[in-house]
């Protein structure tokens, strides 16, 4: 008994303005922290300006009427998830949580195969869009090349020659394209950690609220601080 109350003055003498955490004192309930990655807002503007694979992609599936979920954003997605992870096997369906704004949609885990197929079986014709699509303005066939990087080879090499992986490798070169023309340098095997490294962290809602509770009370503060001082003002002149 005497020792742990040694060690808690001990504790007070090193921590003065307050008790710190230790065996000694119950943990202080921390609130949760979300990191939500926003790469996938990069490549969708690619996906549907630059693009406009999501009207191919909705046309194509007025002729399939066995599809009835929302193709396109599945097949974006899967794309997406491709080009940051090249060496995934998956579709990540179990990951998309993590993605800011749902890009997934509603789209049901099964579907996401559906989706693989669909794109396999348009494959010509997606193709054959984005090289309209992109006319002049960029060296199509450059773009479609399969990337040879041995990081990337697993997934992106030329002997895989799924829509899917075509397709990712499209996104991961255009925007290598894109971030060339504003003066960033990046080599096509950096470009994958680079939209994963973007991300943004959010706090739980109850922290959220907390906070904003807080600066509505100092604001409300610095008002009052502010009308005290102008009284006080106006005493002193009369």
């Amino acid at each position: 008994m005497a020792e742990k109350q040694e060690a808690k003055q001990k504790e007070i003498r090193e921590y003065p303005t307050g008790p710190a955490e230790s065996e000694y004192s119950e943990p202080k309930k921390r609130s949760p922290v979300i990191t939500l990655r926003y790469c996938n807002y990069v490549l969708k503007r690619l996906w549907e300006d630059d693009l406009q694979l999501d009207r191919k992609i909705n046309e194509l599936k007025k002729a399939r009427k066995d599809i009835g979920f929302d193709v396109n954003s599945a097949a974006e997605y899967m794309c997406f998830y491709k080009a940051i992870l090249p060496y995934s096997e998956g579709y990540g369906q179990n990951e998309r949580n993590s993605f800011l704004g749902n890009p997934a949609g509603n789209v049901e885990y099964d579907d996401f195969e559906s989706t693989f197929y669909f794109l396999e079986d348009n494959q010509k014709e997606l193709i054959s869009w984005v090289k309209s699509v992109l006319g002049n303005r960029y060296n199509t066939a450059s773009l479609l090349r399969p990337i040879k990087n041995k990081w990337l080879s697993y997934s992106l090499a030329k002997r895989d020659k799924t829509a899917l992986t075509r397709l990712s490798a499209l996104l991961l070169r255009l925007l290598l394209q894109k971030l060339s023309g504003l003066g960033c340098h990046y080599r096509i095997s950096e470009i994958p950690a680079y939209l994963r490294n973007a991300a943004v962290v959010l706090l739980n809602a109850e922290e959220g609220k907390k906070k904003r509770r807080n600066c509505v009370y100092s604001q409300r503060a610095a008002g009052s601080n502010d009308e005290s001082q102008r009284k006080d003002a106006q005493t002193e002149n009369h």
